[in-house]
C-alpha cells in the first residue's frame, strides 16, 4: 500500500488556532482560523514564499500583517465599513479537510452574525478552500447570498509575497493595462512598461486581471493565475509609509510585495441564492 505523504494537522501558531498542511515532497502551508488567513507557504524544495511581518499582532484584536488576508465585503476604505471589511479578525469554522498522495486541502467557512448585520445588513455564507500540492498553492473563495435581498460587495485575496529585495523584483504581465493609482491622487493611468519595477510606494488597482502574472527575482520566479476576480492590486508601502506601520519593521517594505486578486473597483452583484467564486493560484516553476 502506498504511503500518504500529505497531512492536515490542527495546532497553535503564535497562540492562535491554526491548521498545518503537509504536502508531497515536503511542501507545507499554515492557515489560521482567525480570518481563514494563509500565513505560510513553502513549496517542495523551496523557501518561504509568503511574507509575514515579525511584528504581527496575534491578539485577535486586529488583522494579522502578512500572508493572505481575506477582504470582504469591502476592499480597503472604499465604503463605510471597517477597512477591508468584516472577516479578517473573526474565527472561521473548519468545514472539511483532505489529504492524499498528491495534495492536502482544508475548507473554512463563515456566515453572517448579529455583529456583522449591525454593520452590513445582509445574510451571507463565505468559504475559503486552500489546496496545497508539491509546487502549487490554490486559494478559492466563494460567496453566497443566503438572504432574501440582493447585495453587492468588493473583495480581495490580499496576498503578501516574500521577496529577497524589492529593488530586484520584476512583475511581468501588466504591460498595457489601465489602473487607478491610489498613491497618486487616484489618477487613471496605463502601464506603458512591459515589466513593473518597484522603486517607491506603489498602490495600484489594475482594472483587468491578466490571465498570468509572473513575479521574477534573481534565481527564482513565481507564476500567479486568478479566476473570477476582475482586477489585480499591486501594493508596496515604500519606506515612508512602512515606517508608520506599527506592525511592520522599518525595512519590511524591502522584503514584500502584495499581488492581490481583487474585485476592488468593480463591485460584484449577487441576487438571493446566487453564488460567486474566485481563486488565486501560485506555482513555482521547476
Amino acid at each position: 500500500m502506498n504511503s500518504v505523504p500529505s497531512a492536515v494537522t490542527p495546532f497553535q501558531f503564535h497562540g492562535i488556532p491554526a491548521i498545518a498542511l503537509k504536502g508531497p515532497q515536503g511542501a507545507s502551508a499554515i492557515v489560521s482560523l482567525q480570518g481563514a488567513q494563509v500565513l505560510s507557504w513553502i513549496p517542495a524544495g523551496g523557501q518561504e514564499r509568503l511574507y509575514l511581518s515579525e511584528r504581527s499582532d496575534f491578539s485577535g484584536k486586529t488583522a494579522i500583517r502578512g500572508g493572505v488576508p481575506v477582504c470582504f465585503p469591502q476592499f480597503s476604505s472604499q465604503g463605510t465599513l471597517p477597512k477591508h471589511g468584516l472577516v479578517r479578525c473573526v474565527p472561521w469554522q473548519l468545514l472539511g479537510q483532505h489529504a492524499d498522495d498528491t495534495s492536502a486541502s482544508v475548507t473554512l467557512g463563515l456566515g453572517d452574525s448579529a455583529e456583522t448585520r449591525e454593520l452590513w445588513p445582509h445574510a451571507f455564507s463565505i468559504k475559503l478552500d486552500v489546496r496545497l500540492s508539491a509546487h502549487e498553492l490554490n486559494i478559492g473563495f466563494e460567496v453566497e447570498n443566503t438572504g432574501k435581498q440582493a447585495f453587492s460587495f468588493t473583495a480581495a485575496l490580499h496576498t503578501y509575497l516574500r521577496v529577497a529585495d524589492i529593488g530586484k523584483v520584476q512583475i511581468e504581465g501588466l504591460g498595457g493595462v489601465a489602473y487607478r493609482d491610489a498613491a497618486n491622487d487616484n489618477r487613471e493611468m496605463t502601464q506603458t512598461e512591459a515589466i513593473l519595477k518597484i522603486d517607491g510606494e506603489v498602490d495600484r488597482v489594475y482594472h483587468v486581471a491578466p490571465k498570468l502574472l509572473k513575479v521574477c527575482e534573481p534565481k527564482r520566479a513565481l507564476v500567479i493565475q486568478s479566476q473570477g476576480f476582475k482586477e489585480t492590486v499591486i501594493w508596496n508601502p515604500g519606506a515612508g509609509k512602512c515606517a508608520g506601520l506599527n506592525d511592520m519593521p522599518e525595512d519590511g517594505y524591502r522584503h514584500m510585495v502584495c499581488v492581490e486578486a481583487a474585485c476592488a473597483d468593480a463591485k460584484v452583484e449577487l441576487m438571493p441564492g446566487q453564488r460567486w467564486v474566485g481563486s488565486q493560484e501560485f506555482s513555482q516553476p521547476r
